[in-house]
C-alpha cells in the first residue's frame, strides 16, 4: 500500500477522512490524477455496513468480535485494535466514504453526543 494510501486509510479510521486535495499537498511526488484514482478505488473496496461480519478484519487492522448495535447512520462493532492490542468501538457508516464531507460532520456530531 503506497504512504499516501496509508495515512489516507488511517485518517478514515480516526475519523478525519480529508479531502484528495489533502493527501495531493502532503504527497507532491505523487501525480494528483493517482491519488485520486485510488481513493476513489479505495473507497469503492470499503465494506458497507450490512457487509460487515463477526471476525471480519477490516483494513487489516481491526478484528471485529460483535455487534453492539445499529441504527439509521450505521453499525457499532466491538473490535480488536490489531496494531495497538487493545478493544475499541468501531462505527461503520452506512454511507460509502466517511471522505465526503457531510458523512464525515454527521458522524463527527454523533461522537460528541
Amino acid at each position: 500500500m503506497s504512504a499516501f494510501l496509508r495515512t489516507w486509510t488511517d485518517d478514515l479510521i480516526a475519523g478525519s477522512g480529508y479531502a484528495a486535495e489533502h493527501y495531493c499537498a502532503l504527497f507532491p511526488n505523487v501525480p494528483p490524477e493517482l491519488i485520486h484514482a485510488e481513493i476513489e478505488r479505495a473507497e469503492q473496496a470499503l465494506p458497507h455496513a450490512g457487509e460487515l461480519r463477526v471476525d471480519a478484519v477490516l483494513v487489516e487492522r481491526y478484528h471485529l468480535i460483535r455487534l453492539i448495535g445499529s441504527g439509521s447512520f450505521g453499525t457499532v462493532w466491538e473490535a480488536e485494535d490489531l496494531r495497538l492490542r487493545r478493544r475499541v468501538a468501531l462505527k461503520m457508516s452506512r454511507s460509502v466514504s466517511l471522505s465526503r464531507l457531510s458523512a464525515r460532520k454527521k458522524c463527527d456530531a454523533q461522537s460528541r453526543s
